[in-house]
């Protein structure tokens, strides 16, 4: 996250998409908290048929990063990025098992919709939610290549990895309160 007054934090690996993905001949990922290493994939963080506690690592480090720049009163960015919906797909136990769909992505996805529901409920507690911009997107459209596996794209097609629909639109979701009061209040005012 960054406050442009109190300075920078890192918490995470510069990339996921890293394989084979449990090769002990080729390094591991790795995960920084700021500039020094404080693990690997599989080697310090236990990734175990499709379990993992490394998103809710990632929900902590949000929730407090957020508590502790709620502090100051000065805007701050949170960009939290948790990999898990990526390959190898991953939730905690909390979520193993548990989806609709029965797959590592269902359960991966379950753990960030709860993770996302835990840094809004954190806003809403310290009272900075109707102030503060919520941005909830994708980087791509599902991966569809693993099948049943994967995500689902609906009517799009192909997905992830492709130029097609499907791999290019992502889905979006924005939210302001304060910022959406001003905007009614504007056209209310205003002849579209």
């Amino acid at each position: 996250g960054i406050n442009a007054e109190y300075g920078d934090e890192f918490v995470g690996s510069p990339d996921c998409h890293f394989g084979p993905f449990d090769d002990v001949n080729q390094p591991n990922i790795p995960v920084f908290r700021d500039d020094k290493m404080i693990g690997r994939y599989y080697t310090n963080f236990t990734f175990h048929n499709g379990i993992s506690n490394l998103t809710q690592l990632y929900i902590k480090e949000g929730l407090d990063f957020i508590e502790k720049n709620a502090k100051y009163e000065t805007p701050f960015l949170l960009y939290w990025t948790p990999d898990a919906n990526h390959q190898p797909s991953y939730s905690s136990e909390m979520f193993h098992k548990k989806s609709i769909r029965g797959t590592r992505y269902g359960d991966s996805v379950m753990e960030v919709d709860y993770g996302v529901g835990q840094i809004l409920g954190r806003l809403k507690d310290l009272g900075i939610d109707k102030n503060t911009l919520v941005v909830f997107t994708s980087d791509n459209g599902a991966e569809t290549l693993i099948k049943q596996k994967g995500g689902n794209n609906g009517p799009l097609l192909c997905g992830k990895q492709t130029t097609f629909d499907g791999g290019m639109r992502e889905p979006g979701i924005g939210h302001w309160t304060q910022l959406l009061s001003i905007w009614k209040m504007i056209r209310e005012r205003s002849i579209f």
